[in-house]
């Protein structure tokens, strides 16, 4: 129970909505109890006659107590839902929290089936089964209290036969709990491996890895399917003993209670009432030893989400605003690692100073995309620092310090819906008409979108697929130039494009970095000729700095990387 008191604390409970279902399973409970009492009168008096009036009070109390039910199903359904809505929203507001370690530790299907599959599990818990395990205790205390004033030794009989359900359903719980988590996992590795098929499509069919691919989507479906048997199997077991012990206490009171009917000990009546109460201490009995097998199933669920919602690997938001004039920004003996296996950078020291162009060469694995990531805050250094002005960048407000950074990377990811939504996406502020066409003509994007019949409202499909790699970068330019940030980040920012619109974009990227503090990643020569500063990187490490000229006559792996990366022909 500790972990389901863990996740009431932080979801949005109805709590006066639960407390009326408390009073109405209450009320329709005292209904339910008042029913054998009623049917006994009318039975006893059979001998005198029908006596209409009781008809009618027994037929109002039934009425009565189906529209209560009504009522009730209602409202717990409203319950289980609002359970839902509420762990899917700490489970969204939690994601857009984590740090880019949780995500490299956890399947994104495994987060998607958390909030999607298990909360779907939890509904019916806090929903239907906590409210009728409640009522149904309520019921057959009630009803037994009534049978003992009615006839102790046929209650004696029932209280003897009941703990002999406990028996069976006992060692079951702790399977149930076990299995369910197993299949809860195995659901959430299916929802990873369809995620990752879809996302790579492309890569599986031009790759020839349908059938391999194939193989290990049934083998997760496998796992589910035999999880679901395990669970089945013991239900086909429970279920049957539950009902046989069930049948034999109503076969052996009633053959009991016949024998004192017929010995003038018992009312006919009485015993009516009596099976009627049995009954209804039969479904409740049933009901809560279903209760405590689907508990252990949505304790498994539970654990899964509050492993999401009370997850502490979170990104430090709070801190100082951003108010300074210039970027000056520096690398202070920084050290990193992805794991604890390797390091990513080792010691690094290198400046950035406002207004100027630093371009970073290195063989694929130095660590260039690693720079990047730091200085957007996505992970924190190991060791060492990264200052601006003197503070270290994580004092600063993450949202405000991101705000000063325009990063065009190379996958150019790009958001379902208009072109205008990924140009606006994660600007701020209203843009003119006019502003929008100046962005689209210095990123050569005018004569594009001028071909699509819906212009900048046309949609571009999920991931941009009817948008060519030139025009998925560019509309990532476009994105940068509107956000207006005073660091840019450029991550081979021209290598989807044809070399007329290259020299477009160039000359729009060249007027951004002439006034903007700009660290630059390249696979072009020319791209790297005009910066201001080369920072060399061999293994992780800064390996020298400098100009082109200098370097390419006294850096042998800086001269070699050109040599065989870069095209000469671009400087003749």
């Amino acid at each position: 129970m500790k972990q389901v008191y863990k996740l009431l604390k932080v979801i949005e409970l109805p709590k006066y909505v639960l407390m009326i279902c408390l009073l109405l399973s209450l009320l329709e409970t005292a209904f339910s109890l008042s029913i054998p009492l009623l049917t006994r009168e009318l039975v006893d008096s059979f001998s005198k006659g029908l006596d209409f009036t009781k008809i009618i009070v027994l037929t109002l109390v039934l009425l009565f107590q189906t529209f209560l039910s009504g009522i009730l199903l209602y409202l717990l359904n409203r319950i289980g839902q609002k359970v839902v809505k509420s762990i899917r929203v700490k489970g969204i507001e939690k994601i857009f929290t984590f740090n880019m370690g949780f995500f490299e530790k956890n399947k994104s299907g495994d987060i998607i089936s958390k909030i999607t599959n298990d909360t779907l599990i939890i509904k019916d818990f806090f929903g239907s089964d906590l409210i009728s395990f409640i009522s149904g205790i309520i019921a057959v205390i009630g009803s037994v209290i009534i049978l003992i004033v009615l006839d102790w030794r046929l209650t004696l009989v029932l209280i003897i036969s009941i703990p002999l359900i406990s028996l069976f359903l006992l060692p079951m719980g702790g399977k149930v709990l076990s299995i369910s988590q197993r299949q809860q996992h195995y659901v959430g590795s299916l929802t990873s491996f369809l995620n990752r098929v879809l996302d790579n499509i492309k890569l599986i069919k031009i790759s020839n890895t349908e059938s391999l691919e194939e193989k290990k989507g049934i083998e997760n479906a496998t796992h589910i399917y035999r999880e679901s048997i395990k669970e089945a199997k013991i239900f086909s077991i429970l279920t049957p003993l539950i009902s046989l012990v069930l049948m034999l206490i109503i076969v052996s009171i009633i053959m009991y209670g016949g024998y004192r009917v017929s010995s003038h000990t018992l009312t006919s009546g009485d015993l009516m009432a009596f099976i009627m109460y049995l009954i209804q201490i039969i479904i409740p009995v049933s009901s809560i030893g279903e209760f405590f097998v689907t508990y252990k199933k949505s304790l498994g669920a539970i654990n899964r989400v509050n492993d999401l919602i009370f997850n502490k690997e979170v990104e430090k938001k709070e801190g100082l605003k951003y108010s300074e004039p210039n970027t000056n920004i520096l690398f202070k003996n920084v050290s990193f690692s992805y794991n604890e296996e390797k390091e990513t950078l080792k010691d690094i020291s290198f400046s950035l100073k406002p207004g100027t162009v630093t371009a970073l060469v290195g063989p694929s694995g130095a660590g260039k995309t690693t720079i990047f990531s730091l200085l957007e805050r996505l992970y924190e250094p190991k060791s060492g620092g990264i200052f601006l002005n003197n503070k270290l960048i994580s004092e600063y407000e993450l949202q405000e310090w991101r705000k000063q950074i325009g990063y065009v990377t190379q996958e150019t990811p790009i958001i379902d819906g208009t072109i205008l939504d990924n140009i606006l996406y994660g600007t701020k502020g209203d843009f003119t008409k006019e502003q929008i066409d100046s962005v689209l003509e210095r990123t050569y994007l005018k004569k594009d979108v001028g071909g699509f019949s819906k212009g900048i409202y046309t949609e571009v499909g999920e991931k941009g697929m009817k948008l060519s790699a030139g025009q998925r970068q560019r509309i990532a330019i476009a994105r940068v130039i509107l956000r207006d940030p005073k660091l840019l980040l450029l991550d081979e920012a021209t290598s989807n494009l044809d070399s007329y619109s290259e020299e477009i974009i160039k000359k729009t990227l060249d007027y951004l970095m002439g006034e903007k503090t700009s660290l630059v990643i390249a696979h072009r020569l020319s791209t790297i000729l005009s910066a201001d500063n080369i920072i060399i990187l061999e293994n992780g490490r800064v390996s020298g700095s400098g100009t082109h000229k200098d370097l390419y006559e006294m850096h042998p792996l800086y001269k070699r990387l050109v040599d065989i990366q870069f095209d000469l022909s671009e400087v003749k």
